[in-house]
């Protein structure tokens, strides 16, 4: 299978003129684990990669792979095979696949939004929530992009701060909340946990450009997660290297790569 996917995007890519593709790198902190991202997007293809996994989705083959450097192994399947082994995973070990698949700006929102709501409930605090979205109006640079800050409050909390570029132009191309959210199983981008909450403000976002850096917030005002675009490069390349994975990797399910301990 893995040899029937490569050849088909070599095809693919041969048969075509090179097109404009990205290379994103993000310095990511979450409660002070720290880890570096790189996105490599082209027309049809996103692979995600960190220091432990490769996530590779190819929309115009309707393939994934996860790679698992740890243990030089990887998973290859359809789509559809892909939802299915995805929901077995979810069933055996749901904490340690939502710690692994790769994660949008707007599902950690979701969790945050989450948060807040559960500890004005605890709290019995009769306030309705709200939500609101402020453009902060400071002009600022960010990996040699220019971007816009907006600053999102929960009732009167800060509970995040939000840096969107026009000229990265990466979904011109290329759709990158469609291969996060299928990752994990989502068939759209949606705040579930908005409840009453009028989400519109924040969901326009969306449209408003790439996010080059995000700091989050918990209820207290201490910084819970920041993201960071260190390195924004448009380039053309051919990808049968990039979307690859090693010869001497095994192919194993998805559940061990996911949950190997070794």
């Amino acid at each position: 299978m893995k040899r029937k996917f490569i050849l088909a995007l070599i095809i693919l890519l041969a048969s075509s003129k090179a097109w404009a593709s990205w290379k994103i790198i993000i310095h990511q902190n979450q409660e002070g684990k720290q880890e570096v991202i790189t996105y490599y997007i082209s027309k049809n293809a996103i692979k995600i990669s960190t220091s432990t996994f490769d996530f590779i989705y190819s929309k115009s083959e309707r393939y994934v792979i996860v790679a698992n450097h740890r243990t030089k192994s990887y998973y290859q399947t359809s789509f559809i095979e892909y939802k299915k082994d995805l929901k077995e995973l979810n069933r055996i070990d749901y904490r340690t696949a939502d710690a692994i698949l790769p994660k949008s700006f707007v599902l950690r929102f979701d969790e945050l939004l989450s948060q807040n709501i559960r500890s004005i409930e605890e709290e019995n605090n009769q306030l309705t929530p709200s939500l609101r979205v402020e453009n902060a109006n400071f002009d600022k640079n960010i990996a040699n992009y220019e971007v816009v800050e907006y600053d999102t409050y929960f009732n009167t909390a800060l509970i995040e701060r939000i840096w969107l570029s026009q000229d990265v132009k990466v979904s011109d191309d290329f759709d990158i909340m469609e291969a996060l959210n299928f990752f994990r199983g989502y068939e759209k981008t949606k705040l579930k946990h908005s409840m009453s909450l009028d989400t519109q403000e924040y969901e326009q976002l969306l449209y408003r450009g790439f996010p080059m850096k995000i700091i989050n917030y918990d209820n207290l005002g201490f910084e819970v997660y920041s993201y960071e675009v260190v390195l924004a490069q448009e380039m053309e390349f051919f990808g049968e290297d990039t979307y690859n994975v090693p010869n001497n990797y095994q192919s194993r399910p998805l559940l061990d790569i996911i949950i190997a301990k070794d």
